[in-house]
C-alpha cells in the first residue's frame, strides 16, 4: 500500500491533469458529505456539530477507511448558525433537526426596483442588511450592532479554526489532494436578485410583471456581482482555483413561454 504522501502525489497529478484539460491516469473522485449526514453517522448533535465540529473527527477516520475519495470527505458547510444566529438573519435559519434552511423571505419590495438600480451598493447597505440581518439594523439595536459583528467574526475564526484543523489531519492521515484553493465565488445577477432580495417566488413574478425594471436591474448589478467573483489576487492567479458561479435560476423559467411572453410585451411597448 502506498503510503500518504506518495498517494497525494498521484492524486495531485491526476487532479492537475484534469483541470488542465489532458487525460488523468484515472478519473479523480471527490466525495464530500455534509456535517448533518456526518452527525447522523457519528450519533451526535447536528446543532452541536456546527459550534463544534471536532464533534465530527472519529466518524470521519472511519468513513475514509471506507469511502473511496481522492479528497477529504467533509467540506464544512455552506450555511451556519454561527453567522445567522448570532447576526438574527432572517433569511437562513436552522431547523428543530438541525437543518440549515433557506426560506422564502425577502428583503426587497417590488416597488424598490428603482432605487436598487440607481445606486446597487446604498440600496443593500442601507435597505437589504438591515432588513436581512435584525442584529445589524440601527434603528432596533443601534451600537451593538458592531458588537455582533465582532461576535460573530469571532466565533467564525473560532469554528473555522477547528474545520481547518481536522481537514489538515484528514490529508496528512489518508494523503488527500489539499486542492487548488478557491479562485472566488458569486451569483449571476438574477440568482442574486432572487435568492437574497425579492426571494424565488417574487421574482419569478417580477419576470410578468416588473420585467424591464427587473432588466434595469440585473444590469445594474452585473459589475457588483462581477467583482465578487473575482479572484482575492488578481496580480497572482491560480489557473487550477475553480470559481463558483451560481446559474440555477434558468432552469426554472420555461423558455419558449418567456421568449413569447418578451416578444409579446415588445410588441406592446416597442
Amino acid at each position: 500500500m502506498l503510503d500518504s504522501s506518495k498517494m497525494r502525489e498521484e492524486r495531485t497529478e491526476n487532479m492537475t491533469a484534469v483541470y488542465g484539460n489532458k487525460i488523468p491516469k484515472r478519473v479523480p473522485i471527490s466525495i464530500s458529505l455534509s456535517s448533518a449526514i456526518l452527525a447522523d453517522y457519528a450519533k451526535v448533535d447536528r446543532k452541536a456539530v456546527y459550534w463544534d465540529p471536532s464533534l465530527l473527527k472519529g466518524a470521519l477516520n472511519e468513513l475514509s477507511d471506507r469511502i473511496p475519495s481522492d479528497t477529504a470527505l467533509y467540506y464544512g458547510n455552506t450555511y451556519t448558525p454561527v453567522s445567522t444566529q448570532t447576526l438574527g438573519a432572517i433569511h437562513k435559519l436552522m431547523s428543530d433537526k438541525g437543518y440549515m434552511q433557506h426560506p422564502n423571505t425577502h428583503c426587497m419590495e417590488d416597488t424598490e426596483y428603482e432605487e436598487l438600480s440607481k445606486d446597487p451598493y446604498a440600496f443593500i447597505l442601507d435597505k437589504c442588511i438591515p432588513r436581512l440581518y435584525e442584529h445589524l439594523d440601527p434603528t432596533l439595536y443601534g451600537g451593538k450592532a458592531i458588537a455582533a459583528l465582532t461576535q460573530e467574526s469571532i466565533m467564525q475564526q473560532v469554528v473555522r479554526s477547528k474545520d481547518f484543523s481536522m481537514i489538515a489531519e484528514l490529508n496528512e492521515k489518508f494523503g488527500y489532494f489539499e486542492g487548488f484553493g478557491m479562485g472566488g465565488f458569486g451569483r449571476a445577477p438574477m440568482d442574486w436578485i432572487g435568492d437574497q432580495l425579492r426571494s424565488f417566488s417574487g421574482v419569478l413574478s417580477d419576470v410578468r410583471r416588473h420585467r424591464s425594471k427587473l432588466i434595469d436591474a440585473l444590469e445594474a448589478s452585473y459589475a457588483m456581482c462581477y467583482k465578487i467573483a473575482l479572484p482575492p489576487d488578481l496580480n497572482n492567479i491560480n489557473r487550477n482555483a475553480t470559481t463558483g458561479y451560481q446559474l440555477h435560476m434558468a432552469t426554472y423559467l420555461r423558455g419558449k413561454r418567456l421568449c413569447r411572453s418578451m416578444v409579446a410585451d415588445l410588441e406592446t411597448n416597442g
